[in-house]
């Protein structure tokens, strides 16, 4: 049933209670008065919700170099994350955890800036070191995904 038929029965319900208030007490009336209208208050809510949800999360341009926008996202997440990490996984050192975290990091931050470390050669870029340094970071966030709370 769509929040529109809901809120329908809602009003048409309120209708009837109109129309029977004689055969009700007083009390009787005011509370189901009360209910009809907090559910109205919720409807109109659930209302608002639904229209932001029909809205796009995302603009077309964040959604043109998402990689970039996500980036921009993440990066202050990482950074904080390790200003405040009290620990490391079990099964790794503190120093090894840092060392991690430093290469998701660089890798975001690289992204996030637009590269700016990348060698202009373009081959070099591809076949060097700083495509897998960034590839690096990029693979150790999704492995490490799981642990990334606080």
């Amino acid at each position: 049933m769509t929040i529109d038929k809901v809120q329908e029965a809602i009003y048409a319900l309120d209708g009837l209670i109109e129309e029977s208030q004689h055969q009700m007490s007083r009390d009787e009336y005011d509370r189901l008065g009360f209910i009809i209208s907090d559910a109205l208050e919720d409807f109109e809510e659930l209302k608002k919700i639904k229209e932001q949800m029909n809205k796009p999360l995302f603009t077309t341009e964040e959604l043109w170099d998402f990689e970039y926008h996500l980036a921009k996202i993440i990066l202050p997440g990482l950074i904080s994350f390790k200003d405040k990490s009290l620990g490391h996984p079990g099964n790794i050192t503190q120093e090894e955890w840092e060392e991690i975290l430093d290469k998701m990091i660089w890798s975001f931050n690289e992204k996030a800036n637009g590269e700016p470390s990348r060698p202009k050669d373009i081959r070099e870029a591809i076949d060097g070191f700083y495509y897998k340094k960034l590839q690096e970071g990029f693979e150790l966030f999704g492995l490490w995904y799981q642990n990334l709370w606080y």
